[in-house]
């Protein structure tokens, strides 16, 4: 670990994240904002159901964030709508 270059994940973690999976793909945002991969994996038929797993999780965070925008856009496109005023007398009838 090396705090003069910034933050460097240290060998013996990657190490052991090895010795107990048979595979991994780790990505990090280094303290430069640059980001940062690092894999292992015991056989090639890993590494490919590592990147097939990777893909799937990217096309579903992508679906979401998208969903998320829509909603967004939808609810600043939406018109105030005149119940609202009903609504601040009944909660002040309360």
């Amino acid at each position: 670990m090396q705090r003069g270059d910034g933050f460097k994940l240290p060998k013996h973690f990657l190490n052991q994240l090895g010795e107990f999976t048979r595979g991994y793909y780790l990505a990090v945002v280094n303290e430069r904002g640059e980001i940062e991969s690092f894999e292992s994996y015991d056989n090639p038929t890993i590494r490919l159901a590592i990147i097939n797993f990777v893909d799937a999780q990217t096309d579903a965070m992508q679906d979401h964030l998208r969903n998320q925008a829509l909603k967004l856009e939808e609810q600043a496109e939406r018109p105030i709508e005149e119940d609202d005023d009903e609504d601040e007398d009944n909660w002040q009838k309360s």
